[in-house]
């Protein structure tokens, strides 16, 4: 009796579930609908690599220039033998090198903000782990208790 009883309950279930199954493909449906009428995209925008091209060609930018200027060949041969990091280029700024490829081009001014901000995060950290170890360590052992008077 109880075998049938479950049987029935699964049942019941699978069908819940294709009732389901048919609403949400109706309601898919129709959202598609909606978005092909009010327009698929709410705004269309323009890639780096458009804006690249458009400099390049319309804006008549000389990318090789444009290239020479961000890695200048001194710069490039410095690269080549130290690695990764920064190099500096055109006098306030700096080109950020990872593996072989320029990844950025970054202000002195920028990266020094940046360097002051991570120094005091640090200065933080170090008081707030410093108070920390003093809470749980207490007083050295051995270490006279001061009393007064």
């Amino acid at each position: 009796m109880e075998i049938s009883h479950l049987l029935d309950a699964l049942d019941r279930t699978r069908r819940r579930i294709r009732q389901l199954e048919c609403s949400e493909r109706a309601i898919c449906r129709e959202l598609e609908a909606a978005s092909c009428q009010a327009g698929r995209y709410p705004r269309i925008e323009v890639s780096a690599h458009a804006q690249l091209r458009y400099l390049e060609r319309v804006g008549c930018v000389n990318m090789a220039e444009v290239r020479d200027r961000i890695l200048p060949d001194a710069v490039a041969e410095q690269a080549r033998v130290l690695g990764s990091g920064l190099y500096p280029i055109q006098g306030s700024h700096f080109a950020q090198i990872r593996n072989g490829a320029v990844v950025t081009v970054k202000s002195f001014a920028r990266y020094e903000a940046a360097c002051t901000a991570q120094l005091a995060r640090q200065k933080r950290l170090r008081r707030a782990s410093t108070a920390a170890d003093q809470e749980t360590m207490g007083a050295p052992m051995g270490a006279p208790e001061v009393v007064t008077a």
